[in-house]
């Protein structure tokens, strides 16, 4: 994995440990994403979780998948990468 494949990084999602493990998820499950439209996965950073919500579908733009980190109901993090990447 590399930081490139991932775009429009802001926040959290600067973190390689945070990109890592969006990545270690998608490796796995990106198809079931695409076909589900959403995923969320909890993420330990520092002690205290955020997650990771990943959208495809409809909820993203095309050809790629939308992650939005959440922290306490707050947005802190963003950035997208290509289906191609994963499937």
């Amino acid at each position: 994995m590399t930081n490139e494949n991932f775009k429009n990084i802001k926040g959290v999602c600067n973190d390689p440990f945070v990109l890592s493990q969006i990545d270690a998820y998608l490796i796995e499950n990106a198809a079931a994403v695409k076909e589900d439209t959403a995923h969320s996965i909890d993420i330990e950073v520092n002690g205290k979780y955020i997650m990771a919500e990943i959208y495809a579908g409809c909820y993203a733009h095309e050809n790629s998948f939308e992650i939005k980190i959440i922290s306490k109901d707050e947005e802190i993090g963003y950035c997208e990468v290509l289906h191609a990447h994963y499937l």
